[in-house]
């Protein structure tokens, strides 16, 4: 009795692990997939569109109709091998930009929320808001070439904003995130050094000097030990300041995708890498909730907003 008892309640606890596993590998698909807007994305937005929104399903051909629209969308992009935009159709290409002592060019990086993976498109409002990529400039516009994503970002409304408050007479935007890194991964020795290592020497032989290192990233890292943090981040630190040892490296201070509560710990490690000289915190963008975040971890229009007014304000209170 006692041992069917047993069985029966042992049997239970493996049924409830394996549907909670089940559960979460569903929640980072469906996030995943959210955040790339792919073919699952769009079939779950039609059924939950019928569901909750009283909204008539789709017939099985407008579903292949907007399949097909998909998939040409997705022939108007260019990848490189890690991922990043290349090439987008309609990109509009510019002349290399004067250059001045007012001129910003930042170097923004880190992992999807400082890639294109936001919930709204931005667009530059003048010709002085510029997207450097592989030796060419192009009018800033989401998705910038250089990171992951197809979507929105925050650094084309960011170079908005200090275009028209008069902070810099042009922004020049270098962007390299790539969704769901570690810090690991782009330290020394790791996957993502050389690339990044590559794309600091390419603006350094076409006369960038990039005077602002922006980096957002550490989502991924939520339960990292502190001191490996640093170690790994120190790495991208030097690495910069090898090409451009006069720039200012600011990093946002993040630790959650808004779901999960912040780690102290991480926060406390972004903290100590500004002892480094011209290191610098950014925005504590663990602060924009998920009411902000389209699918729980990245921002929406109204998350770009914050995010981009937090990167701002930084900048104007950063040592001249």
């Amino acid at each position: 009795m006692n041992n069917t008892f047993f069985s029966k309640k042992k049997l239970f606890f493996l049924f409830l692990l394996f549907f909670l596993f089940i559960l979460l590998a569903t929640l980072l698909v469906g996030l995943r997939s959210g955040a790339r807007q792919d073919l699952l994305y769009i079939i779950a937005r039609n059924f939950k569109n019928k569901i909750f929104n009283n909204i008539p399903l789709k017939s099985y051909g407008d579903v292949t109709k907007e399949i097909l629209f998909y998939e040409k969308r997705q022939k108007e992009f260019v990848f490189n091998n890690y991922n990043q935009l290349i090439l987008k159709y309609g990109q509009i290409e510019v002349d290399r930009p004067v250059i001045t002592p007012r001129t910003i060019i930042a170097f923004v990086f880190g992992q999807s929320n400082s890639a294109n993976h936001g919930g709204e498109k931005f667009f530059s409002n003048s010709p002085n808001v510029i997207n450097y990529y592989d030796k060419k400039f192009y009018l800033a516009s989401d998705p910038l070439l250089g990171a992951t994503g197809i979507s929105g970002n925050v650094w084309t409304n960011l170079g908005n904003k200090i275009i028209e408050n008069n902070i810099a007479d042009k922004v020049i935007l270098i962007a390299a995130g790539i969704s769901g890194t570690s810090a690991e991964l782009w330290s020394k020795y790791n996957y993502l050094y050389p690339m990044l290592e590559n794309r600091l020497e390419d603006a350094k032989i076409n006369n960038l000097d990039i005077n602002y290192f922006f980096w957002h990233q550490g989502e991924s890292d939520i339960n990292m030990n502190s001191k490996r943090y640093e170690n790994y981040l120190e790495d991208v630190i030097n690495l910069t300041k090898k090409f451009f040892p006069n720039s200012k490296f600011v990093l946002a201070q993040v630790s959650s995708c808004g779901i999960l509560e912040s780690s102290e710990q991480l926060l406390k490690a972004q903290k100590n890498l500004t002892k480094i000289k011209n290191v610098y915190l950014g925005p504590n963008t663990d602060f924009i909730d998920y009411r902000d975040r389209y699918d729980g971890c990245h921002f929406s229009g109204r998350g770009l907003e914050r995010h981009s007014q937090g990167w701002f304000e930084t900048i104007i209170n950063l040592p001249k």
